[in-house]
């Protein structure tokens, strides 16, 4: 089967670990990877495996070279202004692009589900459109009807404040629990990380049609059907959204998700993923395990102080969750060492209590 080299666009330090840990090989290749113009990328360099992809603003020229476009754009970022470009939104000029590929008689890849793929998918010629489809456990008209134990240890994994930060985690965590012997499954509900190869929850049980007890019970039966189909030592779940509200002027998130979750399988290992103005010490650390102890009943094991700062007055303005991300030398070293001290803590964690075996 021939190989389809594809253009990525726009990238965005939130789309980095799709790169890194890009898992379609067998049908696709990132060739390449633009940003917007102005938007601080041009010559990023990200690695993956033995290659490195260094981001270009010049769209047109390079998508001359490859085969087909994937647009990617995140929904909460849609309506914001593109760098340099006051009078259009990223969305309309991702749009532009978009045109601009077909007008190339280049092909476009949508993510079955995926916010911004559903927005565009009528723009696209159907001779030019290829899918990605995300293989869903359930069929659309499933009833659940049970709730089951698992036998064994389920990680979540969880933001204060939604972050893209979050799924780059859960995929490190993944990595550093392999190295150390152990085979890990990971779930998200985002549609995009299909891209490197996690299982996807999907989110047709979130429709109205179904009551709060199913939804919860589908996530239940979901994580069940994944330990008896793939047999994992692990499962690693990345929960989207926040979990706290951020202040009275921007709420963001009650914690809606995380509280479905929890009442579906409470987990053996619970990591909270902070921004690095909201952590400073072991102070914090208690305060925040005192919180979600109080409003969520779980025991937070562990915080991972992710690579980026919250933008405080963007975020109460816009009521989305705005971020500067950090990625000097020290910064990724610190992220690393963060990742393999967790690895670590949660192996030895799960020894203990029986959970797992020693590697």
């Amino acid at each position: 089967m021939d190989v389809t080299n594809i253009l990525l666009y726009p990238f965005t330090k939130s789309v980095e670990y799709l790169v890194e840990n890009f898992a379609q090989e067998s049908k696709y290749k990132i060739k390449a990877a633009v940003g917007f113009k102005g938007g601080g990328y041009k010559g990023y360099r990200v690695k993956r495996g033995m290659e490195v992809i260094s981001v270009s603003e010049a769209f047109e020229e390079r998508m001359k070279e490859c085969d087909a476009l994937l647009p990617l754009l995140d929904v909460e970022k849609q309506a914001e202004a593109a760098p340099f470009s006051v009078n259009k939104t990223r969305e309309q000029i991702v749009i532009e692009r978009v045109k601009l590929a077909i007008s190339m008689g280049k092909k476009v890849v949508l993510i079955e589900g995926a916010a911004f793929s559903d927005r565009i998918r009528n723009l696209v010629p159907k001779e030019l459109r290829e899918e990605l489809n995300v293989d869903v456990k359930f069929p659309d008209e499933y009833i659940p009807m049970h709730i089951f134990e698992l036998g064994i240890p389920v990680v979540y994994v969880f933001s204060a404040i939604e972050s893209s930060m979050r799924g780059k985690f859960a995929i490190n965590i993944q990595k550093a629990l392999s190295e150390r012997g152990y085979k890990v499954s990971v779930v998200s509900e985002d549609n995009k990380d299909i891209l490197v190869g996690v299982d996807i929850i999907g989110t047709h049980y979130k429709k109205e049609k179904f009551s709060l007890t199913e939804k919860i019970i589908y996530v239940n039966n979901y994580l069940k059907k994944m330990e008896l189909e793939q047999q994992p030592d692990v499962i690693v779940v990345n929960i989207p959204g926040g979990s706290t509200p951020y202040s009275t002027k921007a709420p963001l998130d009650f914690g809606e998700t995380l509280f479905r979750y929890l009442r579906a399988v409470p987990p053996d290992y619970a990591i909270l993923c902070l921004p690095q103005n909201f952590q400073s010490g072991e102070v914090d650390t208690r305060e925040w395990k005192k919180y979600y102890q109080a409003e969520f009943g779980v025991d937070v094991n562990d915080i991972f102080v992710e690579s980026d700062i919250l933008n405080t007055k963007e975020t109460e303005l816009s009521m989305n969750p705005k971020y500067t991300y950090l990625d000097d030398v020290e910064c990724i070293r610190e992220e690393t060492e963060q990742i393999n001290n967790l690895a670590d803590k949660i192996i030895n964690e799960l020894i203990t209590y029986g959970e797992i075996m020693v590697c």
